[in-house]
């Protein structure tokens, strides 16, 4: 029974995750009409956890409705570390799981809590956020003349190193003030093999369609070969799929059938595995040229 539960609770999540996904999606569409989006809902939904793990009184009860609206299933269990410590345990389950060490994919996660000297924070929580997510705490003083300086340079030394260098100065100027009180960061890094790899030497400068008016030249890595590609007839996409040499891991990626479909591609977002499954197979042994930027 014991299992069941978990599978299930796993399972709820993964699914949170993906809904969760199109939702901030939909925001984010809305006040970046016209620019490039990348996230990680998983970031963004772990985040919220370790907030969720320390809340109480009327904090905790309008978390709990934005957990009841990603189906999150909440489970009673020990105090320790709240009423919602299953949800806690499978997230520690489902990041420890896609984290494993693997000789052919990196994929680091990494949570740290940086809080102003002049709030007190409860050992039990520090604990149990320790626990679960594996974060620590460093203590700043916000406050101070050059607080806000020295805490984003900590904090951007953090997440560069964290992210093998790829990501630097994630904090802008003024991103942080005097008034800050705690922030809590989460750093993702992926490095991945393909399980047929890009010759670099085939890399071309193809246009890449910005409207059916406007087009730019673009280097794009290309590819001839045999890919798993769904036609989703009805919502005028096709979903094709990138594994990684793991066998665990794949990207998706989702093209109108129409140049000037890129909004129908974006009300599909969080239904791609759907879709992927319920569409109609191309033959698996018709040769593709891909191309992608």
């Amino acid at each position: 029974f014991a299992l069941d539960n978990t599978d299930f609770t796993m399972g709820s999540i993964s699914a949170a995750n993906a809904e969760f996904s199109f939702d901030v999606f939909k925001e984010l569409k809305v006040l970046h009409a016209n620019d490039n989006i990348c996230y990680s809902p998983l970031t963004i939904i772990s985040t919220l956890a370790m907030v969720y793990l320390g809340a109480r009184g009327n904090t905790q009860s309008q978390m709990e409705k934005v957990t009841n609206a990603m189906c999150l299933p909440v489970f009673m269990s020990s105090p320790q570390c709240g009423t919602s410590e299953y949800i806690h345990n499978s997230f520690k389950d489902l990041l420890s799981d896609i984290t494993k060490p693997n000789a052919t994919y990196s994929l680091k996660i990494a949570d740290r809590i940086y809080i102003d000297k002049t709030y007190p924070i409860l050992p039990e929580y520090l604990k149990c956020v320790k626990q679960f997510y594996k974060a620590e705490l460093e203590e700043i003083n916000f406050r101070a003349a050059t607080g806000e300086a020295v805490a984003r340079q900590l904090i951007n030394s953090w997440v560069e190193k964290e992210t093998n260098g790829q990501i630097q100065n994630f904090l802008e100027s003024g991103s942080i003030d005097l008034d800050t009180a705690l922030v809590l960061v989460n750093a993702v890094y992926f490095k991945g093999i393909w399980k047929t790899p890009f010759k670099e030497e085939h890399t071309e400068e193809v246009p890449f369609n910005v409207t059916e008016q406007e087009s730019r030249p673009v280097q794009m890595m290309c590819q001839n070969g045999t890919f798993k590609v769904a036609s989703v007839a009805a919502e005028k996409i096709k979903i094709l799929e990138l594994p990684y040499a793991s066998g665990q891991l794949s990207m998706l990626v989702l093209l109108p059938d129409d140049i000037s479909g890129l909004e129908q591609v974006r009300s599909c977002q969080g239904k791609q595995r759907r879709y992927f499954f319920s569409g109609t197979w191309l033959p698996p042994d018709l040769l593709l040229s891909i191309y992608i930027p």
